[in-house]
């Protein structure tokens, strides 16, 4: 069953998960109504066993990845193959996503800007340092009415 993310920030609601097209790439964002949530497929990671890929539905064969230069979350399609990838697996840890490389959880969690309280374009800070992280619930797409 595809996969929807909820949100909330400093315990206060921050929507869902939506996506948006930002010149070339598409990015992630907060504060989006129910009905504009992006879906998800999780596709198993086999590195470690609560992890996942997250498949953009909509997107062929994109994914929910971490811009390398800029930290600003956005769905990356793979060259190759899934596996050969530098895509990130995603994790729910304490109720945040975090990032996960070559089987390790980066401590990188989808987060809110650091530097302007009013975006809504969603990041993978640092849960130390950068901080914003934001606190997701992983449901099911079809329940959400």
């Amino acid at each position: 069953m595809n996969k929807i993310i909820k949100l909330s920030y400093e315990g206060k609601d921050f929507g869902y998960m939506g996506m948006k097209k930002n010149g070339n790439m598409h990015v992630f964002y907060g504060g989006a109504d129910k009905s504009d949530a992006v879906e998800f497929k999780q596709v198993e990671y086999p590195k470690r066993s609560n992890a996942y890929y997250y498949e953009v539905v909509k997107v062929n064969k994109h994914y929910l990845d971490i811009k390398a230069t800029s930290s600003v979350l956005f769905a990356d399609k793979p060259s190759i193959s899934l596996a050969m990838s530098s895509i990130v697996a995603w994790e729910e840890v304490d109720g945040e996503l975090h990032a996960i490389i070559s089987g390790k959880d980066t401590t990188k969690a989808v987060s809110r800007s650091a530097a302007d309280p009013d975006s809504t374009t969603l990041y993978g800070n640092l849960t130390f340092g950068d901080g914003n992280a934001c606190k997701v619930k992983i449901l099911d797409a079809e329940k959400v009415s």
